[in-house]
């Protein structure tokens, strides 16, 4: 098995800056391998003017130097309760810096991100998945035909459906549906919520995406457009997507294709 992956994102129909981030990245267990390990990170920048560009670009450089540490290493194990931890530090080493940088310049005071990574690793032939997020980024998984939404949105509105105070279409045009209820740098301490690790079979792929997409695709869309093409095109083909749907917030997405 093997990795494919792709990263991208677009400032939309409506807003002037893009303060969504993207990254992905590939490493090899052997210098003559194939790709067999992947991470892919989405942040979604909160705050006005520059400040949550420069909240979400401080996080992806964070947590992707953590992460190259990592998948870099030839004996990396999902399983290990090593790769949990580490990936939760990194998120947190992400809002540490957030926090540092906002005292020192207090014209960031209140910037801050919402996050989704994925580690990808292919070991002994079998592929597996972690992932750690705050906020409402979120992660899909589509395997066998069938879409499911890997993380649960930290958010007013994602708590409501969980707790039956709201439909899932109500959620979608509520007007409380942009409060986060985690993020990093927007308070003093932020909960990581880590999923996996989750076995991955070949065919399987991964959307991590800013609710730029998902708000405004709905899921039989992006089933259908992330079964299609290779990881580049099928990238471009959301934004696309959510920009036909009118484009109102930034757009940021990152795929893994497992071959």
């Amino acid at each position: 098995m093997r990795i494919e992956v792709a990263a991208d994102t677009d400032v939309g129909r409506l807003r002037a800056v893009n303060q969504d981030a993207v990254h992905a990245a590939t490493f090899r267990s052997r210098p003559d391998g194939p790709v067999d390990r992947a991470c892919l990170i989405v942040a979604d920048g909160l705050g006005g003017h520059a400040a949550g560009e420069i909240a979400s670009a401080l996080a992806i450089e964070t947590i992707a130097d953590a992460s190259a540490s990592l998948l870099s290493r030839p004996d990396v194990s999902l399983d290990s309760p090593d790769s949990a931890s580490a990936i939760a530090d990194a998120v947190q080493e992400a809002h540490t810096r957030i926090l540092a940088r906002a005292t020192q310049e207090p014209r960031l005071a209140g910037m801050g991100t919402v996050i989704v990574v994925a580690w990808l690793v292919v070991r002994e032939g079998e592929a597996g998945m972690l992932l750690a997020h705050a906020g409402d980024s979120r992660a899909y998984h589509l395997a066998d035909g069938a879409l499911r939404q890997a993380t649960p949105d930290h958010s007013w509105v994602g708590e409501a459906v969980r707790e039956g105070r709201l439909t899932a279409d109500e959620a979608r045009t509520d007007p409380r549906r942009n409060v986060v209820t985690r993020s990093l740098g927007a308070q003093e301490t932020v909960e990581v919520e880590l999923n996996g690790p989750t076995r991955l079979s070949p065919g399987d792929r991964i959307l991590l995406c800013s609710d730029g997409l998902h708000g405004v695709v709905d899921n039989d869309a992006l089933r259908d457009l992330l079964g299609q093409g290779d990881p580049s095109a099928t990238a471009r083909a959301l934004i696309d997507a959510a920009n036909a749907g009118g484009g109102p917030d930034n757009i940021g997405v990152a795929i893994a294709a497992i071959g």
